[in-house]
């Protein structure tokens, strides 16, 4: 079991999708697609996904896919979720194509039902594999315990089967095999108690505007945070320079110096500046010496 079983079900899909229409992109269709028609949108990026009368073109496909969504089209949606999880058209992005996944399930839509079936199953034997892998060293097999995300898998296939989903039976008598009695009845309960919540469009065009907006907001407040650290830093260096230089340290008088020099943390103050310099050369400073001399400043 694994997404090569997504595939199967967007290959279904597709079929009915071919059989029920042209080999062409006809004008009427382009047309009622650049109206605003969401099922015309969809069918534009089924045709441009799988080459049927243009060339192959997941970028394109994933453009109507969008558009499509964000008019409530479920079908688009679970489209664009496959190609979030295989990189068509888009980064591949398996957190995405889950959310879309179970916001899908989650309205009652049984192909999205069957896919979370799916999803829950790939975690299932992920986790089976990293606590085998890490305890002993290798993987063969179920592990009892381990059984949160085959209870998922079986309501959401149960669920499946029960809009008639192919195979989505199969699919749960599968992960049935690998559980316990309590857990196939947590399962069960879940299945049966399920309602769906309300359908709304998917709209990732605007989402992704957001999540632009937000991570700038994140990035500038880091900033903000990065420059309040240093400032803090900074004062309390210049707080221990000048607590030092006021003992008679000539490194810290160098620092000072060249900190009134070039502004750094503090107000520019040349006459401040030569005059911790000085005193630092003064005091047989190396550095003081020779930045003075650049300076073209006596000592």
């Amino acid at each position: 079991m694994c997404r090569t079983v997504l595939f199967l079900i967007l290959s279904s899909i597709l079929c009915t999708i071919r059989a029920a229409t042209t080999t062409t992109i006809d004008e009427s269709l382009a047309k009622q697609a650049m109206s605003g028609d969401a099922e015309a949108q969809c069918l534009m990026g089924t045709f441009y996904q799988n080459g049927i009368g243009v060339p192959v073109n997941y970028e394109k496909a994933v453009e109507w896919y969008k558009m499509s969504a964000a008019k409530g089209n479920q079908r688009a949606q679970l489209f664009l979720a496959f190609a979030f999880q295989n990189g068509w058209g888009v980064k591949k992005d398996d957190a995405v194509a889950e959310r879309i996944i179970l916001k899908l399930a989650n309205e009652g839509f049984p192909l999205g039902q069957r896919a979370a079936g799916t999803e829950f199953v790939l975690k299932y034997v992920r986790d089976q594999r990293a606590y085998l892998e890490r305890h002993f060293g290798w993987y063969g097999g179920a592990v009892p315990g381990i059984e949160t995300n085959a209870i998922e898998a079986y309501k959401w296939y149960s669920l499946a089967s029960v809009a008639k989903q192919e195979s989505a039976d199969n699919e749960r008598l599968k992960i049935e095999n690998e559980m316990n009695p309590e857990s196939i009845q947590i399962a069960q309960r879940l299945a049966a108690a399920f309602k769906p919540v309300q359908a709304v469009p998917l709209d990732l065009i605007q989402q992704e505007k957001d999540e632009r907006e937000r991570l700038a907001k994140i990035a500038a407040a880091r900033v903000v945070e990065r420059n309040r650290i240093n400032a803090e830093t900074t004062a309390r260096v210049i707080a221990w320079n000048e607590q030092q230089a006021s003992n008679g340290n000539s490194y810290a008088k160098f620092n000072l110096g060249v900190r009134y020099l070039n502004g750094d943390g503090i107000p520019t103050n040349r006459i401040r500046a030569l005059e911790l310099l000085r005193q630092s050369a003064a005091q047989t400073n190396t550095d003081a010496i020779k930045l003075l001399e650049k300076l073209g400043v006596p000592k």
